[in-house]
């Protein structure tokens, strides 16, 4: 409790300014389960990326309406929001433990590591990894989350997208040449 108390108030009253508020209201936006699967979609604009549409979108589903939200369910957690010093920027009346939004944007980055191509745009991987990052900042910076809410979150969210991508190879489809392929419907 002791480490979660620390990094809290470093995060969530050391750092604020006006500036950090939009920056972390708009981190918190695109953890957004919903937002993210949205997302996944407009990717079905490109031919190129439609592959990747699907397992995002389950890895989204998965990790957040069931895994974080099982553990929701099962795991009664107190919100920092009600600690005497925590200014919350948001209001939320459930459990803490783990961070939905962290989970599916773990979930969303690992599972675009899974799948894009090293060679291409190997920028993408790690930009989804730093963003998701900032995802999970960004929930203790509005006062939502524990610091470990948001670790939590991470593990369920990696969790989650590896069982899905092994899921997905299962039912026939996955690399060759590094190009997604459907090996059988």
């Amino acid at each position: 409790m002791q480490f979660d108390l620390a990094v809290f108030r470093a995060i969530h009253t050391g750092w604020h300014s006006p500036v950090a508020d939009v920056v972390f209201l708009v981190l918190s936006w695109l953890g957004l389960g919903v937002l993210q699967a949205v997302l996944a979609f407009v990717f079905l604009c490109w031919r190129q990326t439609r592959a990747y549409v699907a397992p995002i979108v389950i890895s989204v589903l998965v990790s957040g309406l069931l895994v974080a939200q099982v553990l929701k369910a099962l795991i009664p957690r107190q919100r920092p929001s009600n600690l005497n010093f925590s200014l919350p920027q948001e209001n939320w009346l459930y459990n803490s433990f783990p961070s939905g939004h962290t989970t599916t944007s773990f979930a969303c980055a690992t599972m675009i590591v899974l799948l894009v191509p090293k060679q291409d745009r190997r920028w993408v991987g790690p930009l989804s990894f730093v963003l998701a990052t900032g995802v999970g900042i960004s929930r203790i910076y509005r006062g939502v989350h524990w610091p470990t809410d948001v670790i939590g979150g991470i593990c369920a969210g990696i969790s989650s997208a590896i069982f899905v991508h092994l899921l997905w190879q299962t039912m026939g489809y996955g690399r060759k040449g590094d190009q997604i392929v459907a090996t059988s419907i």
